[in-house]
C-alpha cells in the first residue's frame, strides 16, 4: 500500500515537472512575440506535452489518494509523453532532442505498471 502511494507520488512529481517545462517554454515563446496557441499547435509537440503531463499529474494525484483510475490515467499520460519522445527522436538525428521525454515516459510507464500489478491491501 505504501509502495503504491509512493509510486503515484513519483508519477505526480514527474508530471508536475513536465508541466512546469511546458509553462516555462510557453512563456519564453510568448516573450519572443509568439502566442500560446502558436506554441501549442505549431508544431503540435506542445499540446502533446501539455496533455501528457496534465494526465500524469491527475493520475498521480488520484493514485496517491487511492481513487480508482489513477494508475490508468497516469499510464495514458506517460504513453502520450512516450509518443512525443518517439516523434522528437524520429524527427532529428540528435538524440538529445527527445531523450528527456523518453526517459520520463519510461519511468511513468514502469511506475504505472507497478501500481497496477501490486495487490491492494
Amino acid at each position: 500500500m505504501v509502495l503504491r502511494r509512493l509510486a503515484a507520488l513519483v508519477i505526480f512529481g514527474i508530471g508536475a515537472f513536465l508541466l512546469y517545462r511546458v509553462v516555462d517554454a510557453a512563456s519564453a515563446y510568448s516573450a519572443r512575440g509568439g502566442d500560446f496557441a502558436g506554441y501549442l499547435f505549431e508544431p503540435p509537440s506542445g499540446i502533446l506535452q501539455l496533455a501528457g503531463s496534465a494526465l500524469m499529474v491527475v493520475g498521480g494525484l488520484l493514485g496517491a489518494l487511492r481513487i480508482k483510475g489513477g494508475a490508468i490515467t497516469g499510464l495514458v499520460g506517460s504513453l502520450i509523453i512516450a509518443a512525443l519522445g518517439a516523434l522528437l527522436l524520429s524527427s532529428t538525428s540528435d538524440i538529445q532532442v527527445g531523450l528527456d521525454e523518453a526517459l520520463y515516459a519510461m519511468a511513468g510507464i514502469l511506475l504505472s505498471f507497478l501500481i497496477l500489478t501490486l495487490r491492494r491491501v
